[in-house]
């Protein structure tokens, strides 16, 4: 008899709340806070170079209720964070209340293309709509080239001739490790992975496993 362990997404999402995004990004910007603001408050904060990379504390003036909150909340963080473009680069992915918490996912693109690999984020007291932690690790100096020099179509069929796949899904762009890249599912006998290729060269940059098919009693 087979066993099936999936990792499933869409489930996880609808089970904890999650909702995609609907304010995916804002109009305009914030007034910006300063190091000195944050140090007056007494909001704790933790600095990668010289970026900041967390915030400990309500660092918002206003309270966070919606969507657009969470991003004009982020956004005003934009500055010490070194993201020059936030309109642009930042969109809010998905949303989602667990009770007393609420947090806010946000997503990287570059040149419109969704950038992997990093973390942005944004944790609010449902209650009273308070900031409790915020994380911002945001990937910088992507100096790659949006145009890929292989297909997507290409890429798939790169994808078949890996050890063991059967069929390749439709691949989607995206940033990796600074790198544009095809990400898609693919399948085996053994598993169902998630496989990155190289858009420009065709290396094969990474692959995980989504789901492992194992025979058992």
């Amino acid at each position: 008899m087979k066993r099936i362990r999936i990792l499933f997404f869409a489930c996880a999402l609808l089970l904890c709340g999650c909702t995609s995004g609907t304010a995916e990004t804002i109009t305009e910007m914030p007034p910006q806070y300063t190091a000195a603001d944050l140090q007056k408050a007494g909001i704790e904060t933790e600095y990668r170079g010289d970026y900041l990379y967390k915030v400990e504390g309500a660092f918002y003036s206003e309270p966070i209720r919606t969507e657009e909150d969470a991003l004009r909340a982020a956004a005003s963080l934009a500055q010490l964070c070194g993201i020059t473009d936030f309109q642009n680069e930042i969109r809010l992915d998905n949303s989602s209340d667990g009770g007393s918490l609420s947090n806010y996912n946000f997503r990287q693109y570059h040149e419109g293309i969704p950038v992997t690999g990093n973390a942005i984020s944004l944790i609010v007291r449902t209650e009273t709509g308070e900031a409790v932690r915020y994380f911002c690790d945001y990937t910088r100096n992507i100096t790659a080239s949006a145009q890929p020099a292989l297909s997507a179509e290409d890429a798939q069929e790169a994808a078949k001739k890996t050890d063991g796949v059967k069929s390749a899904e439709e691949p989607e762009l995206i940033y990796r490790s600074r790198k544009l890249a095809w990400r898609m599912s693919v399948s085996s006998t053994t598993d169902l992975c998630g496989l990155t290729i190289d858009a420009q060269t065709g290396e094969i940059l990474d692959r995980d496993v989504i789901a492992d098919y194992y025979g058992g009693a």
